[in-house]
C-alpha cells in the first residue's frame, strides 16, 4: 500500500509520512489480500496512471449524462 500525500498542509505532509512506520501483522495483511486481491485495481487506466501520472480528463455533468 502507498500512502499520496498531495497536500498543501504540512501536518498532513507528516501524517503521510508518519504511516511508513506502520507494521502489519500477518492477519491484517491476509485481510487486505481477501479484501482486495493482488491485480484487482489492475487495468489500462492504473498503468496509464503509473506511467505517466495523468489524471483523467475532468468530466461535466452534461457530458457524464451522455454516457
Amino acid at each position: 500500500m502507498t500512502a499520496i500525500p498531495g497536500t498543501k498542509r504540512r501536518r498532513y505532509l507528516e501524517e503521510n509520512a508518519a504511516a511508513a512506520t506502520v507494521r502489519l501483522e500477518p492477519a491484517d495483511l491476509e485481510r487486505l489480500e481477501a479484501a482486495v486481491p493482488a491485480g484487482a485495481a489492475a487495468g489500462q487506466r492504473t498503468a496509464a496512471v503509473r506511467a505517466y501520472g495523468d489524471s483523467p480528463e475532468l468530466v461535466t455533468q452534461d457530458e457524464r449524462r451522455q454516457l
